[in-house]
């Protein structure tokens, strides 16, 4: 099991160094080398967990979707029985934060 936890440990450095990148240097102009210089890992690891650029963009793309949706869902959660208002105003809060 330990193997997989290194697995994904790495495989998110990628990624975070991917939204970094991006950040930095714009989507077309961030390249495989910069994400693995980013990420302290070599280029050939970028192309074990990933097969393309685009399958890591990608990737990266469902990832900060997944974030962007546990963070309105947990929004959601807490606001609890509240009126749809108060639920809508916790929502964005949340996602403005």
């Amino acid at each position: 099991m330990p193997r997989l936890n290194v697995k994904d440990k790495r495989k998110q450095q990628l990624i975070d160094a991917n939204v970094v990148s991006i950040a930095k240097r714009g989507l077309a102009d961030t390249t495989i080398t910069h994400v693995s210089e980013g990420a302290n890992l070599s280029r050939g690891i970028v192309n074990f967990y990933f097969d393309s650029k685009e399958k890591m963009m990608q990737e990266t793309l469902a990832h900060l979707l997944a974030e962007h949706d546990a963070c309105w869902q947990h929004a959601l959660a807490i606001a609890g029985t509240s009126s749809p208002m108060e639920k809508i105003q916790a929502i964005t809060r949340s996602l403005l934060a």
